[in-house]
């Protein structure tokens, strides 16, 4: 399992844990919504969309990254690289943390 499938996977179940309270307050989120005029409806749209578009954006980050690491020749680009360096340096200290 790689580190990413493995911190999805450790993030899921922080989700899953925390998810009912979340539901219900996305229960009460929605019935207001209800209430609110139509540019509140459209600025809820827009926060949702923009939300569903960061997850989508890490899920294609964290692809790119598991495949540079597969074909390190695969990214030419500076800023890229150093991202990854410090993403490595990340996953590093988190394995460190779980040993203890």
């Amino acid at each position: 399992m790689s580190f990413w499938e493995k911190l999805k996977e450790d993030l899921q179940l922080g989700m899953r844990e925390g998810w009912d309270a979340i539901k219900s307050g996305a229960e009460t989120v929605k019935d207001k919504a209800g209430e609110l005029t139509e540019e509140g409806k459209k600025k809820y749209k827009v926060y949702t969309l923009k939300r569903e578009l960061k997850d989508q954006m890490a899920e294609l980050g964290a692809r790119i990254y598991t495949l540079a690491l597969a074909k390190p020749d695969l990214l030419n680009d500076a800023a890229a690289m150093f991202v990854m360096d410090k993403i490595k340096k990340l996953e590093e200290e988190i394995k460190t943390l779980e040993k203890a």
